[in-house]
């Protein structure tokens, strides 16, 4: 919200916020995913290369999943999100 709202450098702290210490501040829940991909729009959308690679990292190892959050909401499957955000992260 802050990206899209013309508030870049607010988003950039939070972001880099949520991404450090191995985004030690998300629990390991049935968000976790989905909000890995969120993450990274947002990082792609800011043009923060370090954390949309930071977070592609992170989210590789569930390619195969399609992501759910909440009482649902569907994100797609986790390999879209790693093509877009490598796409969009190093063009």
């Amino acid at each position: 919200m802050l990206a899209e709202t013309g508030r870049r450098n607010a988003a950039l702290t939070g972001l880099r916020r949520l991404v450090a210490n191995d985004f030690g501040l998300f629990r390991r829940d049935s968000l976790f995913l989905a909000s890995l991909a969120i993450l990274g729009c947002t990082a792609v959308a800011l043009g923060d290369v370090p954390r949309a690679q930071a977070i592609l990292t992170k989210l590789a190892p569930y390619a195969t999943r399609n992501l759910i959050q909440g009482v649902p909401v569907g994100w797609g499957s986790a390999a879209w999100h790693l093509v877009s955000g490598a796409r969009d992260s190093f063009q």
